[in-house]
């Protein structure tokens, strides 16, 4: 990748803060979750819940966009959201306790993200998209569910991939 689409590779990251700024500015009450940026999903996951994590998944360019080798690429962030609420598993709940908390904070947080798009990032030809959901983990009174989403911007001059 060249220079110019290297720099973007922070752009990524930039999401993720901005992600988490506007999660931790929406209105909420004593209940709201705590919101945390990361690189990864650690093996320890977040002492007090609600919780989300914010962490970029990865970059990917598509190859150049016009018969001039080099005119602009798409690049693609994709970004994951780890919520985590209390969920004890037991063989004979199955963690059915944690889905009505589960199912509040991904309606929270859908409610804010799906279709947002940052202020000053006009270069972002797409708005945030929910890409898929799965039940990650349910294990030490935890059940951890992650989301995913897209956001595309154009770059340019970057040589095709």
């Amino acid at each position: 990748m060249s220079d110019a689409c290297m720099s973007d590779a922070a752009g990524s990251l930039d999401l993720v803060q901005a992600v988490v700024a506007r999660l931790k500015a929406a209105p909420g009450d004593a209940d709201a979750p705590l919101v945390q940026a990361g690189l990864q999903l650690g093996e320890k996951t977040p002492h007090r819940i609600p919780a989300l994590l914010v962490y970029p998944v990865a970059l990917d360019g598509s190859e150049s966009a016009s018969p001039r080798v080099g005119a602009y690429q798409r690049m693609t962030v994709t970004l994951a959201l780890v919520h985590v609420v209390a969920a004890r598993n037991t063989p004979r709940r199955a963690g059915r306790q944690a889905i009505d908390p589960l199912d509040a904070l991904l309606g929270w947080s859908r409610g804010l993200l799906n279709g947002w798009r940052p202020e000053g990032h006009e270069r972002w030809r797409d708005a945030l998209v929910l890409r898929r959901g799965r039940l990650v983990d349910i294990t030490d009174g935890r059940a951890l569910w992650r989301d995913e989403y897209n956001c595309s911007w154009r770059v340019a001059n970057c040589p095709g991939s």
